[in-house]
């Protein structure tokens, strides 16, 4: 009975273990795809339009779309920059969700 367990502790250790480096860098990429009116979407064209990683420490790095206006000075896609936000936002909040959940099950094991 013991044994049965510590081979189900080892699991869910083993399971925590690998969700948390999984969680340690959170990376959010948004995409396009061009779609013309002679042809549909081809969804597995889609390439790059921003891209975020946020580490588990703080840092981060974002990639940001960048267009030239009549004049050529940069000036960012805010289209695709607030979509773009709106999904680190929802990763950021599921990331703490489930972190939060797990911190909960070990409280629970505790005892």
């Amino acid at each position: 009975m013991a044994s049965d367990f510590g081979t189900t502790m080892r699991g869910v250790a083993e399971k925590i273990a690998h969700y948390v480096d999984g969680a340690a860098t959170l990376t959010v990429e948004t995409r396009f795809v061009e779609v013309g009116l002679d042809k549909g979407a081809k969804f597995e064209e889609a390439k790059p339009a921003a891209r975020t990683e946020i580490k588990l420490d703080g840092d981060n790095s974002s990639v940001l779309p960048m267009m030239k206006n009549e004049s050529g000075a940069l000036e960012v896609d805010e289209t695709v920059y607030e979509l773009h936000m709106k999904n680190v936002q929802a990763a950021i909040d599921y990331r703490a969700k489930m972190v939060g959940q797990l911190l909960s099950a070990l409280q629970s094991l505790r005892g």
